[in-house]
């Protein structure tokens, strides 16, 4: 028995279709699986980043409470906004690298 696996039989106004505007059918889905791949690594870069924001953006409002003159309530504004947002930061972080190691990221 024959390996069928990725056997593929289109309904007879697709087959028109791909016989009329493709070249070659595997060079076209080597093709699209390669832009399916790609999208997902560059998504998944830019969700990491967006992640490291919110660190990077913690890290320079607490830069802010080294202002020379600021008001009491500013530096405490300031230090627990920034706090919050390291913490959420490595904590968003984390948990994206776990749901990645386990796999459950489609």
């Amino acid at each position: 028995m024959g390996n069928t696996r990725y056997v593929f039989d289109p309904r007879p106004e697709v087959a028109d279709w791909i016989d009329d505007n493709i070249e070659s059918w595997t060079v076209f889905c080597y093709d699209s699986i390669y832009r399916v791949q790609k999208k997902q690594y560059v998504n998944n870069v830019n969700r990491l980043a967006n992640i490291m924001a919110f660190c990077l953006i913690g890290m320079i409002i607490l830069c802010l409470t080294l202002l020379p003159g600021i008001i009491m309530l500013m530096y405490i504004v300031f230090m627990v906004t920034g706090i919050c947002f390291i913490i959420m930061g490595f904590l968003v972080f984390t948990l994206e690298l776990r749901s990645n190691r386990h796999g459950r990221r489609k």
